[in-house]
């Protein structure tokens, strides 16, 4: 009878040892989903920040081009020199 409940005793324990076994593997899978889903996060943070940086660069070189841009006095050109009389 001993030998009986001994033997229950060992199964239950070894299905324990197993589930538990499962149940970490489980874990562990679920956080490097999660580590890897965080790592893709970051970098495409990461890269929104610097696309948004370059915007904001070639913003202000727009506006700093608006204020220096000077459009170039029109000279008067004669009538006679269109029509090719003088060259």
């Amino acid at each position: 009878m001993s030998s009986k409940l001994f033997l229950k005793n060992t199964m239950t324990s070894e299905v324990f040892l197993f589930r538990q076994k499962l149940d970490q593997q489980i874990i562990c899978s679920s956080f490097h989903r999660w580590v890897n889903s965080e790592s893709e996060k970051y970098d495409i943070e990461y890269n929104v920040k610097v696309r948004d940086m370059q915007i904001h660069q070639l913003e202000m070189e727009v506006t700093d081009m608006r204020g220096k841009f000077i459009l170039p006095k029109l000279k008067k050109v004669h009538n006679f020199k269109l029509m090719g009389g003088e060259e």
